[in-house]
């Protein structure tokens, strides 16, 4: 018997760390707590004891280990100990029982060599040619890059699991499961406790009192430890199964509403925005097919009942049941007609009701198709070797019977399809013929075969493309009347255990569904200009579902919105969407410069309405945020020369306040000429200093305005009367202020400066700096009783706005312009991808509101409400594009767990809460 499970290779120079922290977590991934670890690991350091015998040790280890898992690096590629290892494993052992890591450098697989790339610069040389085909590994070379948690990461664990399912041959969800198993143990113990404290409380009348209170202790502790526990559960299936992920954030908030248990209900909300809804169905989907224009679907199950889904309602309806599992159906665009057939027979149901479609005697039916306006319905029929296909001209009262023109090529017809009311699409494996309907006339044939390895994916929307895909990166697409063997088109997207795929309407895109998720890449012409100079949009992956049920993926017309099916749940999915909580809408806001100030945004004070500053023409727009009645309500476009105009600012009332430096060819002070209803405001004389940044007071009488000359002057906020002035001094060029809640504190960053440096409002003392030449502030934010800095290497820390003193340093690295906003619960801070919300009490990590993809190059703003329950982000167009982009994203937990719930499609069942979670479930599951 093997004594060890796994064998480490890795060059010490580069590597140690990295395999101590792997043998570790695979020791003690999902572990029985009786024992001291899951599986036995040799690694040199922590397995070999004082031995002069080297080499003999080491050789002991690779005999006795059943698994080598060889973490790949430049240094492990020139590594002799490596090698060596490496050599003696395939000389006594097989290359299938060698599981890699990447750690560092390059690693490419070629594929027409069938062996790893000349780039790839960390493969020791015995591994090359070592494999017969492409081997999977794990991937943790971001392991040590900025912004990496390490083994707190979740694609840590992720990884991990990968390499124990391996070598304890367990299937991964398996152990994914059983890594909750201890929150488990724990509830159980728990409820132990409650009965002692019970007996001791019928024991001593005494001390009844402080029994009950300890006894309530214990199941306040059990039920956060429940809460917990759902919470964990649900991050661990936010990327397979969003659909529970977020019913089961939601009973984790409804148990114990804490710091974590929100953040896991707002990461469920914001995770895979793509995907709009969930439809959980009682048996596995055996078949679904979508209206021509995408309206509407129908849905056959093993168990034989067939569903419409008007996509525009809530819910699907179950429209008839057959004996047998359903094979095929189709519908009609506007939903009335839907036919199905389970292999014995065939029905249609129109607005007149259920009928069968006669077929001749002892035909098989195998496939069905109705057309769009539903006046015609096909079916291929089987009967021995005898393949046709009934026609059925409903307006007309009319049907026959023709033979199925792929017969002769093979196994006929499995797949039928209306192109239009008089055009039928039949397909099989041998090719496509495209016939007239009701005459059957032939219009398009297109003989071609699947490879044997091939999966088979849809058709585009109109017929004239076919794609396949044997699990290679680069997929062929090809005209139905071409050689798939020289396919014009071709999408490259890297796939892994692929179960589906599918062109859009006309072979722009292609979808797969694969281990993990769904990719949707550009299919490009195969003669089109590749490389430098011509980019090629990178391949979308939708993350939270299953896996795909096979050719469970369809595009919805000619949109780029997609139906999967995933065992039992249907979910539909659009990669254009801003996410579930969110909603977005158009704004006039023209590309600027990249010189030019972002716009800035600023909500009202109950986060109905933003106020945007166009940095590129200098003018305000008022309007209700995405979702709200109406859209703009007013906009200032200074008519006079009025200077630059400062940030817009809300007042307590919800009037706009607009002040501007001022201008010596116009308004130079005073009331701010030609201001809408809904404005006010000034110009206060400084036509040389731009506002730098203005706040007002809580109580909305007082305004504090800082120039970027290092003027300070504080303002009667309705009559803009000056109270008070003063100024900073050495001050000249103010880049950037931060405004202390109470106006008593500023966070000044000078132009040229690497220091941000913190004054009284009031005196103009300095109290301290922040940052330095070798660690530079760049941006700085109040709130909660700290000052949020962020600095030029992304790290985000908080101070103490009085002395200067560290509060807090937030893990990670945050990279992106624009200055982190703080309301009074949350601090949002942007990157390049999105903005990273932190609860603002405790830095507690929240989540994240990724930028939707095609607008992370776009410079934009963002703004909070006050109260932290809705997040606005404004992107300039591009281009010549004067149209930009405003997100409205919900974030108070009440709107994300009514979002949760009506997207979800249901409420957990018995056997979710026994499977995921364990222990005897609640008497009510239902999502609310």
């Amino acid at each position: 018997m093997a004594q060890w499970d796994a064998f480490i290779s890795y060059a010490r120079s580069a590597s140690t760390l990295e395999a101590q922290k792997l043998q570790t977590a695979i020791q003690t991934f999902a572990k029985p707590w009786h024992r001291l670890r899951a599986v036995r690991i040799f690694r040199d350091d922590s397995s070999m004891s004082a031995n002069p015998a080297l080499w003999s040790t080491i050789e002991q280890g690779l005999r006795e280990a059943r698994w080598l898992v060889v973490l790949l690096s430049p240094a492990a590629a020139r590594s002799e100990y490596v090698a060596n290892e490496i050599r003696w494993w395939l000389e006594h052992k097989d290359a299938a029982a060698i599981l890699l890591v990447h750690d560092e450098g390059t690693l490419a697989w070629d594929r027409v060599h069938n062996d790893f790339s000349d780039a790839t610069d960390c493969v020791p040389a015995p591994l090359r040619g070592a494999f017969r085909e492409e081997p999977r590994w794990s991937d943790l070379s971001w392991f040590d890059e900025p912004g990496s948690s390490g083994p707190a990461d979740p694609r840590y664990r992720e990884r991990v699991a990968d390499l124990a399912s391996a070598i304890r041959g367990v299937p991964r969800d398996e152990l994914l499961g059983d890594d909750v198993t201890q929150h488990r143990r724990s509830w159980r113990l728990a409820k132990l406790a409650i009965g002692g404290l019970s007996l001791l409380l019928i024991a001593s009348v005494v001390a009844s009192i402080i029994a009950i209170a300890q006894r309530n202790e214990v199941a306040r502790q059990a039920n956060s430890l429940l809460a917990r526990q759902l919470a964990a559960t649900a991050d661990t299936l936010l990327t397979r199964d969003l659909r529970r992920a977020q019913l089961l954030a939601v009973r984790a908030y409804r148990t114990d509403p804490t710091t974590t248990t929100r953040s896991a209900l707002l990461r469920a909300g914001l995770a895979s925005p793509a995907l709009r809804r969930v439809v959980p169905f009682d048996a596995q989907i055996s078949t679904v097919e979508a209206s021509a224009d995408g309206s509407f679907v129908a849905v056959g199950l093993i168990s034989g009942e067939v569903f419409g889904w008007n996509l525009a309602a809530a819910a699907p309806v179950a429209r008839f049941r057959m004996p047998n599992r359903i094979l095929a159906v189709g519908v009609s665009n506007d939903g009335t007609v839907l036919a199905a057939t389970d292999g014995s027979s065939a029905y249609a149901t129109a607005a007149s009701g259920l009928a069968s479609v006669a077929l001749p005697p002892g035909r098989r039916p195998q496939a069905i198709a109705v057309s769009p306006s539903g006046t015609g319905v096909a079916v291929s029929t089987m009967a021995d070797q005898q393949r046709e296909i009934t026609l059925v001209d409903l307006p007309a009262g009319r049907q026959s019977t023709v033979p199925d023109p792929l017969a002769r090529l093979g196994a006929g017809t499995d797949e039928l399809r209306f192109l239009a009311d008089d055009r039928l699409l039949a397909e099989g494996g041998s090719g496509v013929e495209v016939r007239s309907f009701p005459g059957f006339a032939r219009q398009v044939r297109g003989e071609f075969s699947y490879g044997n390895h091939q999966l088979r994916g849809r058709l585009s929307g109109d017929g004239r493309f076919a794609t396949a895909t044997n699990g290679e990166a680069e997929v062929p697409v090809w005209s139905v009347t071409g050689d798939p063997n020289r396919p014009t088109r071709y999408a490259y997207l890297p796939m892994t255990n692929t179960a589906a795929s599918a062109l859009d309407h006309d072979a722009g895109l292609l979808a797969v569904a694969d281990a993990d998720g769904i990719r949707i890449a550009t299919v490009r012409e195969t003669r089109a200009p590749a490389g430098f100079g011509h980019p090629v949009a990178p391949p979308i992956t939708l993350v939270g579902l299953s896996e795909a049920n096979w050719r469970g993926l369809i595009f919805l017309g000619g949109t780029r919105r997609l139906l999967a099916a995933s065992g039992s749940d249907l979910s539909l999915w659009d990669p254009d969407s801003v996410g579930r909580s969110a909603t977005s809408d158009a704004i006039e806001l023209p590309f600027s410069c990249v010189a030019c100030q972002p716009p800035i945004v600023q909500l009202s004070p109950d986060g109905g309405g933003i106020a945007v500053l166009d940095g590129l023409t200098g003018t305000t727009a008022v309007r209700n945020v995405p979702g709200q009645s109406g859209a703009l309500i007013g906009r200032y476009a200074p008519g006079t020369p009025v200077g630059s105009l400062a940030p817009p600012l809300w007042l307590a009332d919800d009037t706009v306040l607009q002040l501007a430096s001022g201008s010596r060819s116009g308004a130079l002070d005073g009331p701010l000429p030609g201001l809408p209803e809904g404005f006010t405001g000034w110009a206060i004389g400084r036509p040389d200093a731009p506002i730098a940044a203005l706040r007002a007071s809580p109580d909305g009488a007082t305004v504090l305005v800082v120039a970027g000359d290092g003027w300070i002057g504080r303002y009667q906020a309705r009559t803009g009367q000056l109270l008070a002035e003063a100024r900073m001094p050495g001050a000249d060029l103010v880049d950037d202020v931060g405004i202390s809640p109470d106006l008593a504190t500023l966070a000044v960053r000078r132009r040229d400066d690497s220091a941000i440096v913190v004054i009284d409002a009031a005196t103009v003392a300095e109290r301290f700096r922040v940052g330095s030449a070798t660690r530079a502030a760049e941006d700085a934010v109040f709130g909660a009783g700290s000052l949020w800095v962020r600095y030029a290497g992304g790290e985000v820390e908080s101070v103490d706005p009085r002395t200067g003193t560290l509060q807090r340093r937030l893990p990670g690295r945050f990279f992106g312009y624009g200055a982190p906003v703080a309301s009074d619960t949350l601090l949002a801070i942007p990157t390049d991808v999105g903005v990273s919300l932190y609860d603002i009490a405790d830095g507690a990590p929240l989540g994240t509101v990724d930028f939707p993809a095609d607008r992370r190059a776009s410079k934009r703003g963002i703004g909070l409400s006050a109260d932290g329950s809705r997040l606005v982000t404004v992107f300039e167009g591009s281009g010549d594009d004067d149209h930009g982009l405003v997100v409205g994203t919900v974030l108070d937990p009440e709107n994300l767990v009514a979002t949760a719930c009506r997207t979800s499609g249901g409420n957990l069942g018995l056997e979710d809460w026994r499977l995921l979670v364990g222990g005897d479930p609640p008497a009510d599951l239902t999502c609310r």
